[in-house]
């Protein structure tokens, strides 16, 4: 089974069409802009996966039943294949449009090369939230892709977040959380310490 979605507005209405404004195939998505969406592409992705995966905290019972035949899921998620990874070198690709006819297709296409490496912005913040050893605030209702962040010294938590909610247009204060989940042992006065969050051994 191969999955893959366009990085376009509302891409999923129709994951299969495919924008080429030299092809007189080429169309948008069923109610889309022409906009590219990065997010769009990314979060089909995930849904598709996840979505196939029973043994995920998402899924829904009956989306990938069990066989009668062989006892597994009806979809094997070992054969699922995600498209496409261009073996052309990035960024020669897409950027050389020169060297290669189908480049300025790449804006809104279905490519995976310098889009996978982006994380979501919720992500992002629950994760900057763990290594700094704080339980994740409520960052559902966050939307954005974020495509790279340092923490380039020591700051706290609130600094870390900071340049994000300015770039993102979110308040800190209007996330909802228990403050008793919030806290950590020791926690008094622990967000205006400063702190290096933990490093990540690269797997």
């Amino acid at each position: 089974m191969e999955i893959g979605c366009r990085a376009i507005d509302k891409g999923a209405n129709q994951p299969n069409v495919f924008y080429d404004p030299k092809s007189s195939e080429g169309s948008l998505p069923y109610s889309a802009r022409l906009r590219r969406d990065d997010l769009m592409e990314r979060a089909y992705l995930q849904a598709m996966i996840e979505g196939l995966d029973p043994s995920d905290a998402g899924y829904r019972a009956g989306t990938n039943p069990t066989s009668a035949l062989y006892g597994g899921p009806r979809i094997d998620r070992d054969r699922v294949r995600v498209y496409p990874w261009d073996a052309r070198p990035q960024p020669a690709f897409p950027n050389d449009a020169q060297a290669w006819g189908d480049a300025p297709n790449w804006l809104y296409g279905h490519w995976l090369n310098a889009r996978m490496a982006s994380l979501p912005l919720a992500s992002a913040l629950a994760r900057i939230f763990d290594d700094y050893g704080f339980a994740p605030a409520d960052v559902s209702e966050l939307e954005g892709l974020l495509r790279g962040y340092a923490i380039d010294r020591v700051m706290s938590l609130r600094e870390a977040i900071q340049p994000l909610g300015l770039a993102y247009f979110f308040d800190r204060q209007k996330w909802r959380r228990d403050p008793g989940e919030a806290s950590r042992a020791g926690r008094a006065g622990g967000e205006r310490q400063r702190r290096r969050p933990r490093r990540r051994e690269r797997r």
